[in-house]
């Protein structure tokens, strides 16, 4: 890059920041508004505020701050690099949106009990704890177009009836590119408890799921945990169990 295109670059950041640090943050809520996420308590500009209350489908996830990333503004996006601190969770990374209304984040990490996301996710018969670590993703037309990250969750166990824990597990996904009829899939595999299990997860538009894979009582698993295991049906030679669930979000 020459020198006269260097300082026409670092002009033109200097005055998208000088613009951008005039708008009042309330703007966000405009910003976000389609994609059911509402701000509440707002001080700062769009260049770096904060909210008392992030609101994401009327669900409370904490107190936020944001700080803006200037050159995206120039890529066509709005990008934040956000941290949420709250309602029992965290959460961090950059989020942006694109000036054709695709949704992104890199570099995302949040934690948060399934019970204070259940209003979100529509998992109401399990409790633990929820983790994501999303190196990218990409939402556009409703549907989830790139995922490339772990979803995990430990402590899992039996919401209603005081069931057995039933262990810890990760779904793994690397999905540069959604196909065309939007099948995607993540690879399950348990990181410890009385379970062993491996798997894959299914997902289909325009929002169901089908878990398929082999479980295999450990040493550990009790009883009751070991009797419910039957309801999938004799175990093979090696002791698995062949498991196959479906549901919608």
């Amino acid at each position: 890059m020459t020198t006269r295109r260097r300082l026409i670059f670092a002009g033109a950041i200097a005055l998208t920041a000088f613009l951008v640090a005039g708008v009042p943050a309330t703007t966000l809520n405009t910003v976000l508004a389609p994609a059911g996420v509402a701000l509440s308590g707002t001080t700062g500009s769009l260049w770096s505020g904060q909210a008392g209350n992030i609101r994401a489908q009327g669900v409370s996830l904490g107190r936020l701050t944001w700080q803006i990333n200037p050159v995206s503004l120039l890529l066509g996006r709005l990008s934040l690099d956000i941290d949420i601190d709250g309602a029992g969770g965290i959460a961090a990374g950059r989020v942006w949106v694109s000036l054709l209304g695709t949704i992104g984040i890199e570099g995302f990490r949040a934690a948060y009990p399934l019970a204070t996301l259940r209003p979100l996710t529509g998992i109401r018969d399990v409790d633990g704890d929820l983790s994501l670590d999303i190196v990218a993703g990409e939402i556009a037309d409703e549907w989830i177009q790139v995922l490339q990250g772990d979803i995990a969750v430990d402590s899992l166990s039996l919401a209603i009836g005081g069931g057995p824990p039933v262990g810890s597990y990760v779904v793994a996904f690397d999905v540069a590119e959604v196909p065309a009829d939007g099948t995607f899939q993540g690879l399950i595999s348990d990181s410890g408890g009385p379970l062993q299990a491996s798997g894959t997860l299914t997902v289909t538009p325009p929002g169901s799921w089908r878990l398929s894979g082999l479980v295999k009582p450990r040493q550990s698993a009790d009883r009751q945990l070991r009797d419910s295991l039957r309801l999938f049906g004799a175990p093979d030679g090696d002791g698995f169990h062949e498991v196959a669930l479906d549901g919608s979000i």
